[in-house]
């Protein structure tokens, strides 16, 4: 068992290849040049999508109203409880799509992210950006039963600064850690340090997000990566709640590969502009027959996953295998696929 940070953790040859695989999808990502329509249409869509799914993760339910709402991006009708965490978060995107690559990952960054986030929650001030005070430590007894304080230690205030100033200062300065640990891990420290009053689960994500970004994994802002947590929301949470349990000196290696799982999957939609007519310019040698958007999205999976077999596609699509064949039949018909070995063994790449 190998150490990292104040974790233990277990570099897995699973954990080893989805690194390779992420990255092998961020190089074909930044070789692409897709059009800014494109692009503004997909971040669009991503943020509304992680929106939603961050208030369902909540326990927030959005009605047709509020997503009306969100859309027109008008919230002076009506307010609900999770009308005001969405126009928080919206708020977070905002600032993290503006924040410039050294700002992301500083202390004061982790704190603005969560006073946005609260900014219209029925939450006292020094809730919101603030870590936890000792008065509210001292005030978690009733007005019946006040809390009797035999002895006092630490602040908690000064515990939780100095706990998430270390954190950052690891992150800047520890080069011998892959990124994408270092952001599955941020996820999960946040949470555990519990440094605030609220959201520390959702923040942590939104950290680590934003510590990716400044790391150059752009593509960041077009994921539904938040879709993924919702959908394995109660295994996420089992997850951090065990491995929360055995703190300190906690193995997190189940958690960060269920980070890195999740990423890999929504990495697996990344919205490529593989629009036909991108195809032919591209390759004058295609052949005039047209892509419908589900061909398209199987032709996005190939490209992001080179050298990947029909039942594999099949898989990561939800379209049955024989259809995949006849797809990529269609495709090396038209010359935007190669076709490697036979029968079982044979896979595809991109020409």
């Amino acid at each position: 068992m190998d150490r990292i940070y104040t974790f233990q953790f277990q570099f897995t040859w699973p954990l080893v290849q989805m690194i390779r695989n992420v990255e092998r999808i961020h190089m074909t990502w930044k070789s692409r040049h897709s059009s800014a329509t494109f692009l503004e249409n997909r971040r669009e869509e991503a943020g509304l999508s992680s929106l939603m799914s961050c208030a369902k993760i909540e326990g927030l339910s959005l009605s047709s109203e509020d997503l009306s709402s969100i859309k027109r991006q008008s919230f002076d009708d009506f307010s609900s409880s999770a009308l005001d965490f969405s126009r928080g978060l919206l708020d977070v995107y905002a600032f993290l799509d503006s924040a410039g690559p050294e700002e992301l990952i500083e202390e004061d960054c982790v704190k603005k992210v969560h006073e946005l986030l609260t900014r219209y929650m029925g939450l006292p001030d020094t809730h919101k950006g603030e870590y936890k005070s000792q008065d509210e430590m001292d005030n978690k007894g009733s007005a019946a039963l006040p809390t009797l304080i035999t002895f006092r230690t630490t602040n908690p205030n000064e515990l939780f600064s100095r706990s998430m100033s270390a954190l950052f200062r690891w992150t800047k300065d520890n080069d011998n850690v892959d990124d994408l640990v270092k952001a599955s891990l941020m996820a999960y420290e946040i949470y555990a340090v519990d440094a605030f009053n609220s959201h520390v689960a959702t923040l942590g994500r939104l950290m680590a997000g934003a510590y990716l970004k400044s790391r150059g994994y752009s593509w960041i802002a077009y994921l539904k990566l938040e879709r993924e947590f919702e959908l394995r929301h109660r295994e996420m949470q089992q997850i951090m709640a065990q491995c929360k349990m055995r703190r300190p000196n906690e193995d997190i290696t189940p958690w960060i590969e269920f980070y890195l799982e999740c990423l890999l999957h929504a990495l697996e939609g990344l919205p490529f502009d593989t629009s036909y007519e991108q195809i032919k310019s591209a390759n004058p040698s295609a052949s005039d027959e047209t892509l419908s958007p589900r061909e398209e999205r199987v032709l996005r999976f190939i490209e992001a996953n080179p050298g990947t077999r029909s039942g594999e596609i099949s898989q990561g699509v939800n379209i049955p295998v024989p259809t995949i064949k006849k797809m990529v039949a269609k495709f090396y018909r038209m010359a935007l696929v190669n076709r490697f070995g036979q029968g079982r063994g044979t896979h595809y790449a991109m020409r």
